[in-house]
């Protein structure tokens, strides 16, 4: 009997925590946004991949490409291509640095995730460093500023399955 009470103790914490988890995503701590930012690139959903940003024609974001974006419906426009074109997954993030000071805070991290080109069905890992300025706004953390680049020494994207386009 008194095991019972044990194990039910354990799997309602086991289920509160899970619940402090999902809220802490939704308005919580930058961290939990900044992790949940990366998982939507598994999503291949383009609200769930746009709610993270400011709304307006400020948010400035760089592309580990070289492309300059400036303001959320001209990114948009782009992820939808993307998205059209790609799907992305196995999103995952290393080396997470978070800094909060007020209503602003900066993240760095490196960002790992592959894609799948639609049309020839090849596979690339990408491999990059992102670094992003946030913003509270209503009590939620969104992206102002996004910037992504190389790392040195550590190819921007490696073929991993060359699909339909393998050479016979």
């Amino acid at each position: 009997m008194r095991n019972r009470h044990w194990i039910m103790t354990w799997v309602w914490l086991a289920i509160f925590s899970l619940r402090i988890s999902a809220a802490e995503a939704e308005i919580g701590t930058l961290e939990a946004r900044t992790k949940a930012w990366v998982e939507s690139y598994n999503s291949n959903k383009l609200a769930t991949m746009m709610e993270f940003y400011e709304d307006n024609d400020k948010l400035d974001i760089l592309v580990s490409v070289g492309m300059s974006i400036k303001g959320k419906a001209d990114y948009k426009k782009l992820l939808s291509h993307d998205l059209a074109h790609n799907n992305f997954f196995d999103s995952k993030l290393e080396k997470l640095s978070v800094r909060e000071i007020d209503e602003f805070g900066v993240v760095a991290f490196v960002h790992k995730f592959k894609v799948k080109v639609k049309q020839s069905g090849e596979i690339v890992q990408v491999h990059i460093r992102t670094t992003m300025t946030w913003r509270k706004i209503d009590g939620k953390w969104k992206i102002i500023q996004e910037h992504s680049s190389p790392i040195i020494d550590i190819p921007r994207h490696k073929l991993i399955d060359a699909g339909d386009s393998k050479e016979e």
